[in-house]
């Protein structure tokens, strides 16, 4: 076991730290690279509600809620740190996704959502 009260074993784990982070983040980058990849990590971050607002309800529901939302912010806050540029990627190929889908609310005449514009 490691004695923290030593300054060797300390910058030992200091540097272990680091190369996991290390790890992490270009395991982060790796799914960030890849359309598919990002199209994972956002439905993700929706399922966790990210990207929403607390709504009031019951306090067991509402403490759910926030775990899930907590897990989500945590992972968006390190996709920020590691790949920003591909997450604007990101949120632009979700708001394609959505507009594909016909659930964009706008009124472009597309049908029923069914069938992809042309």
């Amino acid at each position: 076991m490691e004695d923290l009260s030593e300054k060797a074993d300390v910058r030992k784990r200091a540097k272990r730290a680091g190369k996991q982070q290390q790890s992490l983040d270009g395991t982060l980058r790796g799914i960030m690279g890849t359309g598919t990849g990002r199209a994972w990590l956002w439905y993700v971050l929706s399922t966790c509600h990210s990207f929403e607002l607390e709504v009031p309800g019951d306090a067991i529901t509402m403490a759910f809620r926030n775990g899930e939302r907590n897990v989500g912010i945590r992972l968006l806050s390190d996709v920020m740190r590691v790949a920003p540029e591909e997450f604007v990627a990101m949120m632009r190929e979700a708001n394609g996704m959505i507009e594909d889908d016909g659930s964009s609310g706008s009124d472009d005449n597309s049908g029923d959502g069914d069938t992809p514009a042309d």
